[in-house]
C-alpha cells in the first residue's frame, strides 16, 4: 500500500507543487477564511452532460466535485459519470473539456483526464494523505461549495478505516455529497465523499489508496460499466 501512495504522490509531483507547509486551525477564523480560498484551487467542479430524457426541453446537466490528482487528472465518484455524454471541468479561473479515462464502479472511482493542464483554470493538486498517517480525531475540512466566497466546514476523522466493516474507507464527522473532497489541516487530501443514491452514508470517504488501485486496475475501464458489489453495511 505504501508503494501505491508513493506512486500517487509521484503523479502530484509531476505538476505544480501545492504548498502543504502551513497548518490550518479550525479555531482560527482567519485560517478558515484563508483555507476556503486555498481549497477552491484544489477542488474541481465537474459539469456532466447526460443523455436527455424524453419530454425534457434541454439536455440535463449534473454537477459533481472531484479532487485534483495531478496536472491532468481528477478523481470523483464513478456512479455519477456512467451516463455522461460530455464533461466540462471548472476551476477558479476558467473551464476546459475533459474525458472519462476510467470507471471503477466497485471502488466508486472515476478517473477524468484533461488534454490541457488544469493549472490553466486555476487548479493545483494536493498530495494524498497516506493511509498510515490517518489518525482518529485529526481535524479535516471541506468546502461548502466551489462558488466564490463559499466557506468551509470542519470536522474530525471518526474512523480511520482499519475496522473490517469499513473495508479501508475512512469516516469523518462531516456530511458530504456529490464527491466533495476532504482535506487535513495541511491540505493533504484524505478522500472524497463516496455516497450515492442507494448508500446514504454521507460521512464515508474514498481514500487515495482506492484511487491508486483504480488507476492501475485492468478491470477499470471507460465507458464500459461494471456491476458493483455492495458491502454488507449498504445492502
Amino acid at each position: 500500500m505504501l508503494a501505491s501512495l508513493l506512486a500517487l504522490a509521484a503523479l502530484v509531483a509531476a505538476g505544480p507543487v501545492a504548498d502543504t507547509s502551513k497548518r490550518y486551525s479550525g479555531l482560527s477564523q482567519t485560517d478558515l477564511d484563508a483555507l476556503a480560498k486555498v481549497l477552491r484551487t484544489r477542488v474541481a467542479t465537474i459539469h456532466v452532460s447526460v443523455e436527455p430524457q424524453p419530454g425534457l426541453l434541454k439536455d440535463p446537466v449534473r454537477i459533481v466535485f472531484g479532487v485534483v490528482v495531478d496536472h491532468h487528472t481528477v478523481a470523483t465518484v464513478a456512479q455519477f459519470l456512467t451516463d455522461a455524454r460530455d464533461l466540462e471541468l471548472h476551476g477558479p479561473t476558467g473551464r476546459m473539456p475533459a474525458v472519462v479515462q476510467r470507471l471503477d464502479l466497485e471502488r466508486r472511482v472515476a478517473i477524468i483526464r484533461t488534454e490541457r493542464a488544469v493549472a490553466e483554470v486555476g487548479l493545483v493538486a494536493s498530495p494524498p494523505l497516506a493511509e498510515d498517517a490517518r489518525k482518529a480525531e485529526a481535524e479535516v475540512f471541506a468546502l461548502v461549495s466551489t462558488d466564490f466566497g463559499a466557506g468551509v466546514v470542519q470536522g474530525v476523522i471518526a474512523q480511520v478505516g482499519a475496522e473490517p466493516e469499513y473495508e479501508g474507507h475512512p469516516r469523518t464527522t462531516i456530511d458530504l455529497t456529490y464527491g466533495m473532497p476532504v482535506f487535513d489541516a495541511y491540505t493533504r487530501w484524505v478522500g472524497f465523499a463516496r455516497t450515492v443514491a442507494w448508500d446514504r452514508d454521507r460521512r464515508m470517504l474514498v481514500p487515495p489508496d482506492k484511487v491508486q488501485l483504480a488507476l492501475t486496475s485492468s478491470a477499470a475501464t471507460a465507458p464500459a460499466a461494471q456491476t458493483p458489489t455492495r458491502p454488507w453495511w449498504a445492502r
